[in-house]
């Protein structure tokens, strides 16, 4: 009988080795798939362009950017999602130009009403006033 182990020493080292490889697929694996659970599918409508992405977290400001859309002050993002899929959908500000005793208020607007443009400049009318809408 041999006192270094022998066979037994090297099935020992081979087992270990395949355990060792086994829980490294096995943490392997389920990253892939827990990645995958996190990734959505992003679909971003601009007017009439739309352009999908794939997304694992962040910030969808920087995803819209890296699309090759540029954002301007006033605009808006809508946002709508579900477990796998986001759509967004940008809203475009557009200029307004409001005159109220005597002074011209030029700013953007994305959307709302007549009532909330004027109370965006500050303005806020009285009963006596006359609003009219161009």
């Amino acid at each position: 009988m041999r006192k270094d182990g022998g066979v037994f020493k090297n099935v020992k080292k081979i087992s270990q080795k395949a355990i060792a490889i086994i829980i490294l697929f096995a943490i392997l694996v389920s990253v892939l798939i827990s990645a995958n659970f996190n990734i959505k599918n992003v679909t971003v409508t601009d007017g009439e362009i739309v352009k999908t992405a794939r997304m694992m977290g962040g910030d969808y400001r920087d995803m819209i950017e890296d699309l090759g859309i540029t954002l301007d002050s006033g605009d808006l993002i809508e946002t709508s999602e579900n477990a796998k899929a986001t759509d967004i959908n940008i809203l475009r500000a557009f200029d307004i130009n409001i005159t109220a005793d005597g002074v011209v208020y030029n700013s953007k607007f994305a959307r709302g009403t007549v009532g909330e443009a004027l109370a965006a400049n500050g303005i806020f009318p009285d009963d006596d006033d006359i609003v009219t809408p161009a």
